[in-house]
């Protein structure tokens, strides 16, 4: 059969042993004599920019492990270049010289853990699974390094197993083992063992690495908050007014998780908040068709995210705004994952759609809350592949009882084709109504095909179809009614010199709505790596759109560039020039857009992040509307735990007074789940006479024990 994929054969690995490791400490010195009992990895070759060559210096990493917790032990030495290594913020590591720790305890190939660590130990973190990765994902484990001159570190770093996800078999077990190595000044990676880029299924290529954890479940977690907040208000043009006391000003919150088994478990949330500690980034857009997304940070929410993502986008976690409460068991026994959610919102929003047609309006949430249940399973399949269903149920309640109720189910397919190429398609029913009314029903379907290639030919291409019915009212945005498709081919070289990949392209892509209206457009492009540390994009391409009878052909031009000049400064640059439609009026209108970054790192402890926006349309028949954007964010770590960061954002869109906000915030962190987090946020209406419109000062406190 043309699917059949053969059985995924892992190089030989680490057999770890296992020993007494009380006399470890996790203090950057690996000066401790059980080190040299451990397991260890000595050869890495380089996979990027370009694959082939061996790492500058000496790399040794070593592993042991006892009834809890893998350790692991990096020494760095002799490195080319002084090592790049600066106090920061937990994840803010990208520009630093560092260790990478892949693991697949399933062996799967598509699904895994991703860790992340700066030669100080600073921790980044992530999870992956088929088709999703999950940069927002965090767990506890302990890590520390020491610079040894300017050449050399040793990093160690403690797992426990309780962190992880693995099989709850007794005895033995093989994981998939991925080392990588970043040299940030060279733009290289290197890795064990040898590994190419861009394989859809990265933990395939690892190394298998023996390894003897325990059978027993992760016990008990318990994530307590508590929240205190005043704010003060304009209420009018002359004065500001501290809100009442009221539930919202002390507001404590509770996670529960239960590992039933190594990869079973259960969770629950009580009144969980996020929202005091980080403020989304305001987005800008002249020529805005739908509604803006934005990231989920809800601890309850981010854990096992993963296991609820499909092609469908059944959930967007966001779409529940205020939960009251939340439970949810997410993990896999064999080759099945399981996961399912119920959650009650105290303030569901109405749900977005392209169309005026039923869905759950602003009439129907107003003073009602709503019930959002979620449940997916995907069975493993053809070695590397996943069959999944999704069902989802929203139901809008109020005390004169049921305002509305969605039901969807989705179903999809994943397959890899070899090393290179991935087949998916998808289906998905919906209905949905309000008491007294017929049930409205939809359906979607889709397929995909892609090659993603190192060298050499790439491509992808996919069809889908969607009836005017279709809702996702525990979704994000709904669009329906339309069938649309598209693909690209590319080409990537690896010319002698200073480029390293050179990769030209053409896409091409169409939407045909039922109605008759229809995009179209096709592009050239090329992507280039420069010197390892720069990147180049350039394309154009022309498009044609239909939209309620008016005709608007168009077509663009962009560009971008950018990289790590020096060890302290990092930029990108890019922008584009357009003629398309303007969707407030359907008509022609010119539009120029830039993005300016830049990251500025003086000294260890101290970073700079700038981005400038600018959006500027030029209808043909109308007046012009541009948007800015300036946001400065600095980070001041001063210890591995303790920093404070500093905001500010400027925005100033069409005729709107320009807005500022600004905020302090003092962060303590221990881990992730103990924390402490002190803050002062403003926002400020600019003008002839400038006014603030809102203050917020809170504290936050949270704690994770372990039992």
């Amino acid at each position: 059969m043309w699917l059949t994929l053969a059985s995924l054969a892992l190089a030989s690995g680490p057999d770890v042993p296992d020993v007494d490791t009380s006399t470890i400490a996790i203090d950057g010195r690996m000066d401790e004599a059980i080190w040299d009992q451990g397991a260890v990895v000595t050869e890495f070759l380089r996979y990027q920019p370009n694959e082939g060559g061996a790492p500058p210096g000496t790399t040794e990493v070593r592993f042991l492990q006892d009834e809890r917790t893998l350790y692991i032990g990096v020494r760095v030495r002799d490195s080319d270049l002084p090592i790049r290594a600066r106090v920061s913020a937990r994840e803010r590591i990208n520009a630093d010289d560092q260790i990478g720790i892949y693991l697949d305890p399933f062996q799967e190939g598509g699904s895994g853990y991703i860790f992340y660590l700066n030669a100080i130990g600073i921790q980044q973190d992530m999870r992956v699974l088929p088709g999703n990765f999950n940069p927002s994902w965090d767990t506890v484990f302990r890590s520390k390094g020491t610079l040894v001159g300017e050449h050399g570190y040793d990093l160690e770093i403690a797992f426990p197993f309780r962190s992880l996800k693995y099989s709850g078999e007794d005895g033995k077990q093989d994981w998939s083992l991925i080392i990588t190595r970043k040299i940030p000044g060279e733009g290289a990676k290197y890795a064990f063992p040898d590994i190419e880029r861009n394989v859809p299924r990265v933990f395939s290529q690892g190394a298998a690495m023996r390894l003897d954890p325990p059978a027993a479940g992760s016990g008990l977690e318990i994530r307590s908050e508590l929240a205190l907040i005043a704010q003060s208000r304009r209420n009018d043009e002359d004065h500001m007014t501290w809100d009442r006391p009221s539930p919202q000003t002390i507001r404590p919150g509770l996670d529960l998780k239960y590992g039933l088994t190594p990869n079973i478990g259960l969770g629950a949330t009580l009144n969980p908040d996020f929202s005091q500690v980080e403020n989304d980034e305001t987005p800008i857009d002249v020529n805005q068709r739908f509604a803006f997304s934005f990231s989920e940070r809800r601890p309850f929410f981010l854990d096992g995210a993963g296991f609820f993502a499909d092609r469908a986008a059944t959930l967007y976690s966001r779409s529940i705004v205020d939960p009251l409460y939340g439970v949810k068991s997410t993990g896999r026994e064999g080759r099945t994952s399981v996961g399912v959610l119920h959650a009650l919102d105290r303030a569901p929003a109405a749900s977005v759609h392209q169309y005026e047609t039923p869905g759950f309006t602003p009439e129907d949430v107003d003073g009602a809350m709503a019930s959002t249940s979620v449940a997916r399973t995907a069975l493993d399949i053809l070695e590397g592949g996943h069959l999944g269903v999704t069902v989802a149920d929203k139901r809008v309640i109020a005390q004169d009882g049921l305002r509305g109720a969605h039901d969807s189910l989705a179903a999809q397919l994943y397959t890899p084709i070899g090393e290179r190429w991935t087949f998916a398609a998808d289906t998905l029913h919906t209905l949905t109504g309000r008491p007294g009314e017929d049930g409205l029903y939809g359906h979607r379907g889709g397929v995909w095909l892609a090659r993603q290639a190192a060298e050499g030919f790439g491509t992808g291409m996919f069809v889908r179809s969607s009836s005017p019915g279709v809702r996702q009212e525990t979704g994000f945005l709904t669009q329906s009614g339309f069938t649309d498709g598209g693909g690209h081919a590319t080409w990537t070289f690896e010319p002698e010199g200073i480029i390293n990949t050179w990769t030209p392209g053409v896409s091409a892509n169409f939407r045909q709505e039922d109605e008759g209206d229809h995009q179209r457009s096709m592009s050239l492009y090329a992507d280039a790596t420069i010197a390892g540390v720069y990147d180049l994009d350039l394309a154009f391409g022309a498009s044609d759109t239909l939209e309620s009878g008016v005709q608007v052909p168009g077509r663009w031009v962009s560009a971008g560039f950018g990289g790590y000049s020096t060890s302290w400064l990092s930029w990108d640059v890019d922008g584009s020039l357009s003629r398309t439609i303007d969707w407030s009026t359907l008509g022609r209108a010119s539009r120029f857009g830039s993005t300016i970054e830049a990251t500025l790192r003086p000294t260890a402890g101290i970073r700079l992040d700038n981005t400038l926006r600018y959006d500027r349309l030029m209808p043909e028949d109308g007046s012009a509307r541009q948007a800015t954007s300036m946001r400065s964010r600095l980070t001041w770590q001063f210890t591995q735990k303790l920093g404070v960061r500093v905001l500010g954002q400027h925005v100033h869109a069409g005729d709107d007074a320009p807005n500022l906000t600004s905020s302090v915030l003092f962060t303590w962190l221990q881990h992730p789940g103990t924390a402490i987090y002190v803050g002062y946020a403003e926002t400020t209406r600019l003008g002839a006479q400038p006014q603030a419109m809102n203050r917020t000062v809170f504290a936050k406190g949270t704690l994770l024990l372990r039992i």
